[in-house]
């Protein structure tokens, strides 16, 4: 069987004879994929790969059996046989797949029992509490989900089309970033909606183009405002600081971790793939100041952060001790700080779990390595001496 490789456009299309398979490229800020869809009569069939030669060879297996007429490539028994020629003798010239769309639409299979947006997403976050998943990103989800009910919370869900999403999110005064992952979450539940059949399959994937997304300097703290951070909160909130600070732990990944991870006679902090964002392990250094940190604040079997929601410091409180809120600025530090002092993007990249390229992209050149000493030496008496010399004590509780 010949199978000939032809391109139109962006797209690429495996065909052979009648049939054939369309390969879309589609590119959403950093992350590419591969989307297959073929036609069996009015239907059409979809599937996404993340690994272009995956694509090619799942597309190659199913146009193969397209043109060996096995339909979605499913091969019939003896039995299955005879029962469909009963079926299209009784049809007559009435194709098979005008019939059962047909019934469907008659017996309203096409979908479940009606849902509105907002039962939906009430059923896809309970579904995501069942996995067990970090504090941060149920945050997050109620955040989305907040955006998203202003405009369609009591409408049902198989009525909304993906252009009223998108026209909506177009018109929202929030950056691509913030669109980006808004959209993001808006896709997970459309594809839980339809696999839960609460969106009939006549409906399309949505889909949106947002270019190539900006990035911006990270924010970072210097070591006088991590003295002032540490100042700030309670003593049950030091070792998750000083996790993220000082070893480059992710937020999440701190709220997941436990003290029994923790192994001073190793020097390392150990990460199963549980707790980590990638979901492949990894370890943490222990240098000798965040081993102070934790052996004096940390509880010896209990978690790093014991707390089952993280409060923010009061405005007042920040605002006491000179500080700015800064998004992920710990974790920005860390990788700042490392790398300056060591010179050394892979071990920098291997404890903060990310690449050298991206190290060196984001982190290279903002701060001086003199800083990053001082950043290193800052330890519990280092703090309360900053606090003695700024007439900061009174707000030291620990």
């Amino acid at each position: 069987m010949k199978i000939a490789l032809t391109s139109e456009g962006p797209d690429t299309f495996l065909q052979a004879g009648l049939s054939r398979v369309r390969v879309v490229k589609m590119v959403r800020g950093k992350y590419t994929s591969h989307r297959l869809s073929w036609k069996v009569g009015k239907r059409t069939f979809r599937r996404s790969y993340n690994d272009e030669t995956a694509a090619l060879a799942e597309a190659e297996r199913v146009v193969k059996s397209l043109a060996a007429s096995e339909g979605a490539a499913t091969a019939l028994n003896s039995e299955d046989a005879i029962y469909l020629m009963e079926c299209r003798r009784k049809l007559g010239k009435i194709p098979m797949h005008v019939a059962v769309d047909f019934y469907l639409k008659c017996h309203e299979y096409t979908t479940k029992h009606p849902k509105t947006f907002s039962e939906v997403w009430d059923l896809f976050y309970q579904r995501c509490q069942s996995k067990k998943l970090s504090t941060r990103y149920y945050q997050t989800l109620r955040h989305h989900r907040n955006f998203w009910e202003k405009a369609f919370s009591k409408q049902l869900i198989d009525t909304i089309s993906n252009e009223e999403y998108l026209n909506f999110l177009s018109k929202s005064p929030y950056t691509d970033r913030t669109k980006y992952n808004l959209f993001g979450s808006l896709a997970a539940i459309l594809r839980f909606a339809r696999k839960q059949r609460f969106i009939s399959q006549e409906h399309s994937e949505i889909e949106a183009d947002f270019g190539k997304l900006r990035s911006k300097t990270p924010e970072f703290y210097t070591p006088e405002e991590l003295c002032r951070l540490f100042i700030a909160h309670d003593k049950r909130y030091l070792p998750y600081i000083a996790l993220m600070a000082f070893g480059g732990s992710r937020r999440a990944e701190a709220e997941r971790l436990s003290m029994r991870d923790v192994l001073f006679d190793e020097k390392m902090v150990r990460m199963g793939p549980e707790i980590t964002k990638t979901s492949t392990g990894r370890t943490l250094d222990i240098p000798d100041i965040l081993a102070q940190w934790l052996k004096e604040f940390a509880s010896p079997d209990g978690k790093i952060l014991p707390l089952s929601k993280i409060k923010a410091i009061s405005r007042k409180r920040q605002k006491v001790v000179g500080l700015e809120t800064k998004q992920n600025a710990l974790r920005h530090s860390f990788c700042s700080y490392h790398l300056a002092l060591y010179r050394n993007a892979a071990l920098t990249a291997e404890l903060a779990g990310n690449s050298p390229q991206m190290l060196n992209r984001h982190y290279k050149a903002f701060v001086s390595k003199i800083a990053a000493e001082r950043w290193f030496s800052i330890s519990p008496d280092a703090v309360r001496a900053f606090a003695n010399e700024n007439k900061l004590t009174h707000l030291l509780t620990w």
